[in-house]
């Protein structure tokens, strides 16, 4: 049996597994490189025994120069007209991850990741499409249990990359990345290579070239190693989660947790933790901002809770207790044209089109920018609406903020929207620039950019 007739068996048996049938539609994750290119050809050797119907879906994520992606396109066209299936191209407006990941501080490589799972649900759900076929390896399901082992991940993290789920099918998981090469060299395949593959500025990158290398001198079974931790910990995960829905009544998308203050302090630390993780996924009106563990962790072993109505609070949110429940709650207190927001690193909305980027240590100068030295902050820095009474010491003297918008020809109905930057002294500053007016910073505070150092809070403030 050579590579290729080996490859049908194992799909073969993983499509029945997975209940595909007759009258099915699948479409084929295609990016025009090996994994997927293998995929498409066999699936399509397929066709004939399953008898469901088949096209492969190319995304362009907008991110590379246009010339780069129309010989890309020019090349997937070709590959999909060989094997002898429709090719169907989504477009992702040019520049629009760029600018999401860096007004959210989020990777160009999650985002993407999301844009392109996000179209193949859409056409899942639009069209009669049954299942998307992925090309994930086996090699691609070890760099990521890899990955998830430094970044300190949980059980269902260090479950690795599903073989199946929600319509998702990934029928090469368990085949090494060079027996596919192989079967691509046996059929005459000719694949398209990403140049990005070589880029050190991907994460995954870096640990395929720079760190795998290192770990396979140690461990040379380091691939079989990793995908039983994977199988471990899927076990332990479905026990776990099967317990716990014993002790958890459930979440509401309201950030209650359904739990009385009492009861969880009952629960044990790994019980405390899945209820604030899961609850923190439901949670309709959560910041773009992950739970982290750090944030939580105080909660999870002390069997007294902290005193008080807050238990615990992190960059955009905080969880306390009212009337005896446990509920999620944002670090911003909205009432009829005011606001107030505690300020922290990332990027912070404010109601209607303002967003505030918040830049630790340092960083290029923008003429738009406020710029603090962080030793002369005392913390915590909020940013919020006027209030009456409000002033502001500048370098030629105090000024009422209400005078200065006067002076601003503000009309009064807009006023609540100005920012106004405060910490515990006072206002350190008003944002005037999205709206047309110069920033003014209180005279303490003013910081020469020239001289700009690592102790630096830069506020960059801008209209989406």
């Amino acid at each position: 049996m050579n590579i290729t007739e080996e490859l049908l068996d194992r799909i073969s048996r993983y499509l029945r597994e997975n209940g595909v049938t007759a009258g099915d539609s699948v479409q084929i994750g295609f990016s025009g490189g090996p994994d997927s290119t293998v995929l498409l050809f066999l699936m399509n050797q397929l066709q004939p025994e399953f008898r469901f119907s088949l096209q492969a879906l190319y995304v362009d994520h907008g991110i590379r120069p246009g010339k780069i992606i129309r010989k890309e396109i020019e090349g997937v066209e070709n590959s999909a007209s060989r094997i002898g299936c429709p090719l169907v191209v989504e477009h992702i407006p040019p520049g629009e991850i760029e600018h999401k990941a860096r007004t959210e501080g989020r990777s160009i490589e999650d985002l993407a990741r999301e844009y392109r799972y996000r179209i193949f649900r859409n056409k899942m759900g639009e069209s009669a499409v049954s299942y998307t076929a992925l090309g994930h390896n086996l090699d691609d399901n070890v760099e990521t249990l890899i990955m998830r082992v430094f970044q300190g991940s949980g059980m269902e993290g260090l479950k690795g990359i599903p073989s199946s789920r929600d319509g998702f099918l990934r029928p090469l998981l368990s085949v090494e990345r060079s027996l596919i090469e192989q079967c691509a060299d046996e059929n005459g395949l000719k694949p398209l290579l990403d140049e990005t593959n070589n880029e050190l500025i991907y994460l995954r990158n870096r640990i395929r070239k720079e760190l795998i290398p290192a770990v396979a001198q140690i461990f040379p079974g380091y691939r079989r190693s990793m995908v039983t931790l994977g199988r471990k910990m899927e076990a332990a995960s479905d026990y776990a989660n099967r317990e716990i829905k014993k002790r958890i009544s459930g979440f509401t998308a309201d950030g209650a947790l359904n739990v009385s203050v009492q009861e969880f302090k009952t629960f044990l630390p790994f019980e405390r933790m899945k209820l604030l993780y899961e609850s923190w996924d439901i949670w309709g009106e959560k910041p773009f901002e992950t739970l982290r563990y750090r944030t939580i962790e105080s909660l999870l072993y002390h069997k007294d809770l902290p005193s008080g109505r807050i238990l615990l609070s992190g960059g955009d949110y905080i969880l306390e207790q009212r009337e005896g429940m446990i509920w999620w709650n944002r670090l911003v207190v909205l009432s009829k044209k005011s606001y107030l927001r505690v300020v922290s690193p990332g990027v912070v909305s404010i109601p209607g089109n303002l967003r505030l980027e918040v830049i630790t240590g340092g960083g290029s100068p923008v003429k738009s920018d406020v710029w603090f030295d962080k030793s002369r902050i005392h913390g915590p820095v909020v940013i919020r609406s006027r209030k009456p009474g409000d002033f502001i010491n500048l370098s030629g003297g105090r000024k009422k903020i209400k005078k200065l918008y006067s002076e601003w020809k503000i009309p009064e109905k807009d006023r609540w929207q100005i920012p106004v930057v405060c910490d515990r002294k006072g206002i350190i500053a008003v944002l005037g620039e999205p709206f047309g007016y110069k920033n003014r910073v209180a005279s303490v505070q003013r910081v020469q950019k020239s001289k700009a150092a690592d102790n630096i809070l830069i506020l960059r403030a801008y209209m989406e």
